[in-house]
């Protein structure tokens, strides 16, 4: 899924069952890059890193998120005097906004409308200075609250005019965005077995997708991508990263997608990506990935005329998940991933700790992906790198894991989404073979305690009673392994 997201920002926007930016963005807005607060590594991370990691550090200029965010801030303020203490208001506003829907969701409401609105909201707070928007927005915002907060089941949003699932933002980004989930829905909907689990409702194509129009043009699609690589917020006022990484792993899917780029063709019948896009996008792929990390970094020029081209995860996950052919770099990929390792997300994969599993998930799916199908293979010393790595993580999740679940009937409820994060620790330890007990990364006793976690994990998520995909995907897996279906 695109993670602004992951996650970035990584539940349901209007839809019972779909799983859409706004759920994503809740999940992700206290550890993502908006945020400045500094977070502690994990425990993975507490020594300092070797002499060669600390090599690459330096040889590839990388830098972590707590200094890029203090030059974030001076970038703003050199645009506009005060800007940055009006956009930590503005910040703390918008973590009000997500409280109040975080805490209707735990109580079984759902603000769907108010879901589309809060995205755009954050964005343009934290990402513009465009002060007449930001305040309309947020006024949208407790509209939209005030009239839904109290609704269980609201009408699910259905494609609007334009053929987008977003009909209550306006930057055509979001609009993909938000949209690329439901249009994942149609086309794979991974739903559990009918035996096993309740089938969540796949959304209908009703519109011609007309709203993709406004990347018809494959020559502009990719101006703007290059536009958009870097930020001279400076002078412009405008940071540029969110939309460049949103659009890196909306466009991706769009292209490489297989059954998507099937679905569009046969059934939405839309010819807005052609062989043409897909010739340059990969061409700009190619140019903007970096040698030295492997990794499609987003640059910025700042005021004293340095500059910086900043690592970061969720662009090398979506790129790397999506791509699945002719990605070059394999060992780069490998050194970058382990050179940040006790950097902070999304330089890094440190976070907090309801996000935590979010980041390792990406960090191991990219480090299976190196470790199985690099082409040609990384070099046996990476490989033996990698492996301890992402030993290092498994052991961290089970851990991470039994701490929440001491007991079956104790849980530590240390997550606000516990749909969303309950998910991907599930969805971890999966990709791991935890759950198995048939893992190359953890030993046999490591996992002897897996069915006790897992009886632990599947009794909170159904006393949570959430029927979006991410919750009832993890039931469906945990039931799977436990034999209940």
């Amino acid at each position: 899924m695109s993670k602004s997201t992951r996650r970035q920002l990584l539940a349901a926007i209007g839809f019972a069952g779909i799983v859409s930016a706004g759920r994503r963005v809740l999940a992700g807005a206290a550890t993502d890059e908006f945020s400045d607060r500094v977070r502690q590594p994990g425990s993975e991370s507490k020594n300092l890193l070797p002499a060669r990691e600390q090599s690459l550090v330096k040889q590839c200029g990388l830098k972590d998120a707590p200094w890029l965010k203090k030059k974030i801030f001076n970038e703003f303020e050199q645009h506009q005097t005060g800007w940055g203490g009006t956009r930590n208001a503005y910040r703390d506003r918008c973590e009000s906004m997500l409280g109040a829907l975080v805490e209707r969701q735990r109580l079984g409401f759902a603000c769907p409308v108010a879901d589309q609105i809060f995205a755009e909201a954050r964005w343009l707070a934290l990402s513009t200075t465009d002060k007449n928007r930001i305040l309309k927005r947020f006024a949208d915002f407790d509209e939209a609250f005030e009239q839904q907060k109290n609704t269980i089941n609201p009408s699910p949003i259905e494609q609007s005019e334009d053929g987008s699932w977003a009909p209550y933002v306006s930057q055509p980004f979001q609009k993909l965005d938000i949209s690329i989930d439901y249009i994942n829905r149609i086309v794979d909907p991974e739903v559990p077995p009918s035996h096993c689990n309740v089938v969540p409702p796949t959304p209908v194509l009703k519109r011609p997708l007309t709203f993709l129009r406004h990347w018809a043009d494959a020559d502009a699609m990719v101006r703007q991508l290059r536009k958009l690589q870097r930020s001279a917020i400076h002078k412009t006022g405008r940071w540029n990263r969110q939309e460049y990484s949103s659009l890196l792993s909306t466009l991706a899917q769009l292209m490489f997608k297989k059954p998507i780029v099937r679905w569009l063709r046969q059934d939405a019948h839309d010819d807005t990506f052609t062989e043409n896009h897909s010739k340059k996008f990969i061409e700009f792929l190619d140019d903007a990935q970096d040698p030295c990390t492997g990794c499609w970094r987003h640059g910025y020029d700042f005021a004293d005329g340095t500059s910086h081209d900043a690592y970061d995860l969720s662009n090398l996950y979506h790129i790397v998940q999506y791509r699945r052919d002719g990605i070059k770099h394999w060992n780069s990929i490998v050194d970058g991933l382990i050179a940040v390792r006790q950097f902070q997300y999304p330089q890094g994969p440190v976070g907090d700790s309801h996000q935590a599993d979010h980041n390792v998930y990406d960090v191991v799916r990219i480090a299976i992906r190196c470790l199985d199908e690099a082409n040609p293979p990384i070099s046996s010393d990476r490989r033996s790198q990698l492996m301890r790595y992402v030993r290092e993580l498994a052991l961290d999740a089970v851990m991470r894991l039994s701490m929440n679940y001491p007991s079956l009937d104790q849980a530590v409820r240390l997550y606000a989404v516990p749909g969303e994060s309950n998910y991907f620790t599930v969805k971890l330890l999966h990709l791991i073979g935890f759950w198995s007990g048939k893992s190359r990364f953890l030993k046999p006793e490591e996992m002897s305690d897996r069915r006790r976690l897992a009886e632990a994990v599947l009794q909170r998520l159904v006393e949570h009673q959430d029927s979006s995909p991410m919750p009832q995907q993890s039931i469906a897996l945990l039931k799977g392994y436990l034999g209940y279906c």
